[in-house]
C-alpha cells in the first residue's frame, strides 16, 4: 500500500506546508536524500502548540504536538516532491523537546512523530535512527521541532540518464575495439580439430573452390585414406547440366595440380542433399556400412561449428567420432569479415542458423526442403 493509500486509510489530512520562518530551505533534494528543516507543531489553522514540557503540559500532550509536527513535515515533503510517495524509508530523525531542566521523557514525546512515520511506512522503513533532547526554548515557544533526512526514491529520468549513458559507453567501446570484438565474435563459429590417419576425408557441398582444394591437401598429406564428395541437390535441375557439378569440378582441381585421386559420391536416396543435417545422415549411412572408426568433414571456416554440431548430433551413439577441417578464401576471414558483403552474409547467416542446429536434434521441421 502506498503511503498516501495509508494516510487515507488512517483518516490523516496534511495540513498546508508552513513557510520558512528564515534564510532557509524547509526541504531540499541532494541525490537520493531528502533532508527537511526543523519543523514546528502548526496546527490546520495555522495556529501553533505551545507550552513547556514539566510545567505546564504533560508528556501525552507533548506527544500528541510531536505527531502534529509529523504531519508538517510530510506536508513540507508532499509540496517539494509532489507526493510523499516518492520517499522510501525514513532515515533519521532528530527531535527537541522545549521542556524544564527536570523534565526527562523526551524520548516518549519524540515517539508521536516516530509512530506516524512507522503507521505509514512500516516497521522497517519507517523507523530510522533518532535523537532526542531538551531545549530551554523553541520558536515561537512551540513545545517540539523536528529534523532529519528521508531517503527519496531513485527518480526515472535519473535512471534513463544511466541507461542512456551506458549504451553510448557500449557504443563507444564497439567503436573503438571493434577490430577484436568482431574478430572474437567470428572466431567462435570456427573450430578445426582434424587428425590424421582418418577413415576418410568428406568435402560438404556449398564452396567447392574453397573446400574441395583443401580436401585435397588434406588427403595428400595422410588425413584420411578415402576421399568423398556429398551429393548435392540441384537448385534448378532443368539448367544443372550447364554447371560443373562437384564431382566433375573435383576432377578438373585434381588435373589440374596433377593428383591422381579417386574421388567418391557420398550416395544419397532423396536425389541430394539440401542441408548439413542431410550430409550427416548420408554420411553415418555409408560410415555404418563400411565400418568407419574416425572421419573429417571438410567446409568453410564460419561453418565449422554449426556443421559439426550437425553431424554430432546426428552420430551421436554410433561410436563413430566425427572431426573438422575448416579453410578460408581469398575475400574475407575472421580479421576482416564486416568489411565485405559476403563476409557479413556469411557471419550473420551463422548467427541465425547456428542456435536452430543447436536447440534441434534432427534438421528442424520447419524447414522444408521442397
Amino acid at each position: 500500500m502506498q503511503p498516501t493509500e495509508k494516510l487515507s486509510k488512517l483518516g490523516i489530512v496534511l495540513p498546508l506546508a508552513p513557510d520558512a520562518a528564515g534564510l532557509y530551505k524547509p526541504v531540499l533534494l541532494e541525490q537520493n536524500l531528502l533532508y527537511f528543516s526543523g519543523h514546528l507543531p502548526l496546527q490546520v489553522d495555522g495556529s501553533m502548540v505551545t507550552g513547556k514540557l514539566g510545567a505546564n503540559f504533560s508528556t501525552e500532550e507533548g506527544k500528541d504536538a510531536a505527531r502534529l509536527v509529523g504531519l508538517n513535515i510530510l506536508a513540507s515533503v508532499k509540496t517539494h516532491l509532489g507526493s510523499i510517495d516518492r520517499i522510501e524509508r525514513v532515515v533519521k530523525l532528530l527531535g527537541m523537546v522545549n521542556a524544564v531542566d527536570s523534565y526527562t521523557e523526551h524520548p516518549l514525546v519524540i515517539n508521536g512523530c516516530s509512530e506516524l512515520f512507522k503507521e505509514i511506512w512500516g516497521e522497517d522503513l519507517g523507523v530510522g535512527v533518532r535523537s532526542a533532547f531538551g531545549v530551554s526554548g523553541l520558536p515561537g515557544g512551540g513545545r517540539r521541532r523536528n529534523r532529519g533526512p528521508f531517503k527519496n526514491k531513485r527518480i526515472v529520468k535519473g535512471n534513463m540518464l544511466m541507461l542512456f549513458a551506458g549504451v553510448g559507453l557500449f557504443f563507444l567501446l564497439i567503436f573503438y575495439f571493434h577490430p577484436h570484438i568482431l574478430a572474437g565474435y567470428a572466431r567462435f563459429f570456427e573450430v578445426s580439430n582434424a587428425e590424421k590417419g582418418a577413415d576418410a576425408i568428406i568435402c560438404l557441398s556449398g564452396g567447392k573452390f574453397t573446400r574441395v582444394p583443401e580436401s585435397i591437401r588434406l588427403w595428400s598429406e595422410g588425413y584420411g585414406r578415402e576421399i568423398f564428395l556429398t551429393q548435392e541437390k540441384s537448385s534448378n535441375a532443368k539448367f544443372s547440366h550447364l554447371n560443373l557439378s562437384n564431382l566433375e569440378f573435383a576432377k578438373a582441381v585434381s588435373s589440374e595440380i596433377k593428383k591422381m585421386i579417386n574421388w567418391k559420391i557420398l550416395p544419397n536416396l532423396e536425389g541430394g542433399a539440401t542441408s548439413t543435417f542431410d550430409e550427416a545422415t548420408d554420411a553415418l549411412r555409408y560410415a555404418k556400412k563400411n565400418k568407419w572408426k574416425r572421419l573429417i568433414i571438410v567446409t568453410d571456416h564460419f561453418h565449422t561449428r554449426r556443421a559439426l554440431c550437425a553431424f554430432e548430433k546426428v552420430f551421436k551413439g554410433s561410436g563413430i567420432l566425427v572431426q573438422v577441417a575448416g579453410v578460408g578464401n581469398d575475400i574475407y576471414k575472421a580479421e576482416n569479415w564486416w568489411k565485405s558483403d559476403r563476409g557479413i552474409l556469411a557471419y550473420l547467416s551463422e548467427t541465425i542458423k547456428y542456435p536452430i542446429y543447436l536447440l534441434w536434434d534432427a534438421e528442424p521441421e520447419v524447414v522444408s526442403n521442397h
